[in-house]
């Protein structure tokens, strides 16, 4: 039996080779080898906890191959570009592109092969939130000065980054504006007066603040005192030690005649009846009719109370 498959084994080897051949042929006719370009974007990572990227890391164009199968259901999300900034310092530097692909699929070619990025040291930085006004302002009507909370935010990224920053601000649309303004608006950085693109990698805390302006109608006007009205006296044995409060002038709006009638704004009562400890209040300034004030918001009053005798020292 042995020399009879000896006699036969050229043929069956040749039959073997035409039955891959064949099979290989029907393979490649049904689902051929294909190629395809995308562009995929490039990530970072390992980088230093205290180190970041100043400028954002491109995309790149990878060409693959592969069965048609395989390619034609493939996508830029099937594939990962990346940078590994492990051990990396503060500086430029060039790296070489990592790309991780899906099973089935060959890498041809990865354009640009390598990327030079900047690695800076993270910083952080306060910074006064600016008013920018857009639009028109309405005849007859006046915004006054704003009042942002928080009127400062932390600014952080990049040091460098940190270094070009001038300006933080947002932005009003005074069109149409005949009452008070309230909104809560995105904070913008800038890196000149100019600037109104906020920059990659910089970091804003918060991202957005309120924003409050009076808008009073065009008539004269006047600064008055404030006066706290407190109602009531401490505990035996105490004293009111100082009436802190702000502000404590406040410009209003009305007709002449009207204004010249006025000669304070008072508040609402305070009560410190039986008071041992400092009492802290927000009270209403009280509005003459006609008259319009520039800070229509409740103020903040501290009473301080100390021991002592009887009576209260000025506000």
């Amino acid at each position: 039996m042995w020399k009879r498959l000896r006699t036969n084994l050229g043929y069956r080897i040749l039959s073997l080779l035409l039955a891959l051949g064949l099979w290989m042929f029907v393979l490649e006719e049904r689902n051929p080898t294909m190629e395809n370009i995308f562009t995929v974007p490039v990530e970072v990572v390992n980088l230093p906890s205290d180190l970041v990227i100043a400028d954002k890391p491109a995309n790149v164009r990878i060409r693959v191959e592969g069965r048609e199968a395989i390619i034609k259901d493939l996508a830029p999300r099937d594939f990962k570009a990346y940078l590994d900034l492990s051990g990396t310092q503060r500086g430029t530097v060039q790296e070489n592109v990592i790309i991780r692909l899906p099973e089935g699929v060959n890498l041809l070619s990865v354009s640009p092969g390598q990327i030079s990025i900047t690695v800076d040291r993270v910083a952080e930085r306060q910074m006064p939130v600016t008013v920018t006004y857009r639009g028109r302002q309405v005849s007859g009507f006046r915004p006054l000065e704003p009042v942002l909370k928080p009127s400062q935010v932390l600014v952080s990224g990049p040091q460098g980054l940190l270094d070009q920053l001038t300006l933080v601000w947002v932005e009003v649309n005074l069109d149409g504006l005949r009452g008070n303004y309230l909104e809560h608006l995105p904070v913008r950085v800038a890196a000149d007066a100019e600037g109104a693109v906020q920059r990659e990698w910089i970091k804003v805390t918060p991202q957005m603040v309120e924003v409050f302006i009076p808008v009073v109608r065009d008539l004269p006007e006047k600064i008055l005192p404030v006066r706290v009205n407190l109602a009531g006296e401490p505990a035996e044995g105490y004293r009111v030690q100082r009436v802190i409060f702000d502000p404590e002038e406040m410009r209003v709006f009305g007709p002449a005649d009207e204004l010249d009638n006025i000669t304070e704004l008072q508040t609402a009562s305070v009560d410190i009846s039986g008071a041992t400890a400092d009492v802290s209040r927000q009270v209403d300034v009280l509005v003459p009719p006609k008259i319009t004030i520039g800070h229509p918001r409740p103020i903040r009053v501290l009473v301080q109370i100390a021991k002592g005798p009887e009576g209260q020292t000025g506000q």
